[in-house]
């Protein structure tokens, strides 16, 4: 198993929304390509890109939300995240 370390630290708030809304875009766009090119070749969308469609641009949603109250609040917040491959 490999680790690796992809955020890690105390941001302001809006320095968090802007990178973490970077990531999700791109996650977004990823599975929106997936589900054109599924569409081109098969005739049928991807039913697994559709859903973390879905599930993606509900969680930037939520997470937007927490972090223009945090913005408004003027707190920093922590971000971890890691990538691990096995």
């Amino acid at each position: 198993m490999n680790e690796f370390k992809l955020i890690e630290g105390e941001f302001k708030a809006s320095d968090a929304k802007e990178v973490l809304s970077s990531i999700l875009d791109d996650k977004i766009t990823f599975h929106y390509k997936r589900i054109f090119s599924h569409e081109e070749r098969l005739g049928t969308k991807d039913n697994h890109s559709v859903e973390r469609v879905k599930a993606l641009k509900e969680s930037k949603l939520k997470i937007l939300d927490l972090l223009s109250q945090a913005e408004n609040e003027g707190k920093t917040v922590q971000l971890n995240s890691s990538i691990v491959i096995a």
